[in-house]
């Protein structure tokens, strides 16, 4: 098989993803703890034991700034990985699950690129995508943005494939209802009075008498409480051993410590149960009112279906699943599900107002379930996160040499950023792709509908940045989400690069040249690929003071392997960063104080090169070790000096 079939086989793509798993299995051990894991997956762990009855996840600090969902997910898989690996330690399951996230949207971009460009460029472009250094390290400790952005990115494409069909580019069928099946259409009202008359009076009033049992269920089950009482008096009940017949023997059955279990344990079990059966009940009773009417109201039927056959309604709805999980993440994940309803809603026009009513019902659903902390009071809390992430507190960040705060970013901010964390052919391709697809969409439809949703992806989040001074920090690793589709147009200028190209060895160098600094760089700064900067910003080395580097001080990992090698047995380590970066990887009879105890404590000191303390003194110290990639200083050792005999 030549190169050009293999490339334009279907096939390559699950080659890429198959070798990026080697790789990840390969390369996970290698990296550190990240800031603030700890405690995440801590909250992940306790929020998975909100559906046992649990309330530890409710005593929990920054509950309404983020949802647990894919904490839920990389405590729980990670514990799994250790339990069938012990080899493996907790935080390299997590590392892994983190990485997997990564490859899953590494496919989803693939998918995206489909919508863009020819499948060999899709191919090539997929590979500039999982070979940023910036996203590669990234993949395996960011558990939070990198995630985010994977999960948005199915969001998105999902939900162009299932208004377009799989591949993209060419299936109409949602555009090409008939009038009589649209919502808008006056002949649709005709219709249904029609058909209501047809029904005769007392059918009429069954359906009548149904959807208000329906309504009225529902409003007991959110405002009223009737039955959240009578099931509560039926635990008191089972509990005390007087309930009725069948209860009482299936409450035996599963409460097999009744005696010894107190009563209000069980009182919370069954809270935590009732939220969850009654987010089902919100589908369910959507369902039990949607399909009588739609199979005595021929009307609604059609509407119900029209052009939405049932492959288009499972992709829909998987998307919408996806996108209650990337809200539970972040609440910047409903940007995700605008851009679908935009991108629906031009597609389909009124034809499109049932199909995202039941993705955002599903999606709202799906938000709740995952997200424990809405369960008492779903619309207070979610409005009062929105404004927690609104008035979110006060970070200091490095900007070209001066610390600034996060609330207070020049403009410059962000595209400055982009400059320097994206490789240079990436740069260079993303321009290209602009002035590319600004022409192809002067000239077709289509390509204009395809731009300006990419436009929108990255312009609106980048406008209120600008614009409201949305306070992030760490570089651009708030902003990940945006940075796909930065590099679609970069697959759009390799596309009209390639082209222009007719003999394949020209091709495969230009392929190669963009490749080629990114692998470099993954390469040469391992395992701490995300520090990268590019040589605009002269380098990681260059970037160094001018720019936060190592942020997530998962250098501290390799500096307390050097202090596990050197140290005498019961020092004291003391480390300035999170000192649970250090904790999974010291000797045990090593003595670890965090940045916040006294100095004189410290026999030996491990500091996160990033972090900026004015704690630090080092007249006492003598520096032992550096751990540094390309010239740029991550973290240091310093041992207290010996004092004269």
């Amino acid at each position: 098989m030549t190169l050009s079939r293999f490339m334009d086989g279907r096939f390559a793509i699950a080659f890429i993803l198959a070798l990026g798993l080697v790789l990840g299995l390969v390369l996970v051990k290698d990296y550190g703890v990240s800031w603030d894991e700890t405690f995440e997956a801590e909250m992940g762990s306790a929020a998975l034991k909100v559906y046992t009855g649990s309330q530890e996840y409710f005593a929990l600090e920054a509950l309404p700034e983020h949802g647990p969902s894919y904490y839920m997910l990389f405590s729980a898989t990670s514990a799994a990985i250790h339990r069938y690996l012990p080899g493996w330690s907790i935080p390299d399951g997590r590392h892994l699950t983190n990485y997997l996230t990564f490859l899953f949207g590494t496919f989803w971009f693939y998918v995206l690129c489909l919508r863009l460009v020819r499948r060999n460029t899709a191919v090539m472009a997929t590979l500039l995508f999982a070979t940023q250094p910036l996203f590669f390290g990234s993949s395996f400790i960011n558990q939070k943005d990198m995630p985010l952005m994977s999960i948005f990115l199915a969001v998105v494409v999902l939900g162009l494939v299932a208004t377009e069909g799989w591949w993209g580019g060419g299936d109409q069928r949602l555009e090409q209802t008939p009038a009589a099946a649209s919502p808008g259409s006056p002949a649709i009202w005709r219709h249904l009075g029609t058909e209501w008359e047809a029904m005769g009076v007392r059918r009429q009033r069954r359906i009548g008498l149904w959807s208000a049992l329906v309504l009225l269920f529902l409003a007991d089950l959110f405002f009223v409480g009737a039955l959240h009482r009578l099931g509560q008096s039926a635990v008191v009940a089972a509990a005390q051993n007087r309930a009725f017949w069948p209860l009482q023997p299936l409450f035996d059955l599963v409460a097999s410590d009744a005696i010894k279990t107190p009563l209000p344990l069980y009182l919370e079990k069954y809270q935590a149960l009732f939220k969850v059966l009654r987010l089902a009940a919100i589908i369910l009773a959507g369902a039990a009112v949607i399909i009588p009417l739609s199979l005595n109201l021929p009307s609604i039927g059609r509407v119900w279906h029209g052009s939405w056959f049932a492959p288009r309604y499972t992709v829909l709805l998987i998307s919408a699943v996806l996108l209650g999980f990337a809200i539970s993440i972040r609440q910047v994940g409903v940007f995700s599900g605008g851009l679908v309803s935009l991108y629906l809603l031009y597609r389909g026009r009124a034809r499109a107002v049932l199909p995202l009513a039941i993705y955002w019902l599903v999606a709202i659903a799906a938000a709740y379930a995952t997200w424990p902390y809405l369960w008492p009071d779903p619309f207070h809390r979610i409005v009062d996160s929105f404004q927690v992430i609104k008035e979110f507190g006060l970070h200091y960040v490095i900007f070209q040499g001066r610390i600034v705060s996060s609330s207070d970013l020049p403009w410059s901010y962000f595209p400055t950023l982009v400059m320097l964390n994206l490789t240079e052919p990436a740069l260079i391709l993303t321009l290209l792709g602009l002035s590319v697809s600004a022409w192809r969409s002067l000239r077709g439809k289509d390509a204009a509908v395809m731009t300006g949703l990419l436009g929108l992806w990255v312009g609106i989040p980048v406008y209120l940045l600008v614009t409201r001074h949305v306070p992030i920090y760490n570089n651009l690793r708030h902003f990940f989400f945006v940075l796909p589709p930065l590099l679609g147009f970069a697959a759009v200028g390799l596309d009209g690069l390639l082209v222009r190209l007719r003999a394949m060895p020209l091709r495969a160098a230009i392929s190669g040249v963009s490749l080629l600094p990114g692998i470099w760089a993954i390469f040469t700064l391992h395992p701490y690929e995300y520090a990268y900067f590019n040589t605009l910003a002269g380098g990681v080395k260059g970037a160094t003071g001018e720019y936060n580097v190592e942020y997530w001080c998962t250098s501290l990992k390799e500096a307390t392997d050097f202090v596990n090698k050197t140290a005498a047995p019961g020092e004291t380590l003391m480390v300035f960063g999170q000192i649970q970066n250090a904790i999974p990887y010291a000797r045990q009879d090593l003595i670890l104080e965090s940045m916040y105890s006294p100095l004189p404590k410290a026999d030996i000191v491990a500091i996160c090169t990033d972090l900026v303390s004015g704690r630090w003194d080092p007249s006492d110290f003598q520096l032992v070790h550096e751990v540094q990639r390309r010239g740029a200083v991550f973290a240091q050792i310093w041992r207290r000096n010996q004092a004269p005999e």
